[in-house]
């Protein structure tokens, strides 16, 4: 692999995650997940976050991120409704 396109794919791999559904993303919020922070404030905000993308991406990130937290349930219901009427 040449040198230029070796960096551009180390580069855009260092790049992080997108956002789960842009287009769905209100003005000043995020659902990026991929720095969760510890705590029930960091849980509440993910699953908020969670909750307005409503995607089943969002949904599984957030149960991965917090499987034993107490809104882990409340997520796990929301998804599989979500995957019986997509």
């Amino acid at each position: 692999m040449p040198n230029a396109v070796l960096a551009f794919v180390l580069l855009a791999a260092s790049a992080g995650p997108e956002p789960i559904v842009k287009d769905r993303i209100p003005p000043g919020h995020s659902a990026d997940f991929s720095r969760a922070r510890p705590g029930a404030e960091a849980a509440r905000e993910e699953f908020e976050a969670a909750r307005r993308a409503n995607t089943t991406e969002a949904w599984d990130r957030f149960i991965a991120r917090h499987p034993g937290d107490p809104l882990a349930e409340e997520a796990r219901r929301a998804r599989a409704l979500l995957a019986r009427n997509p």
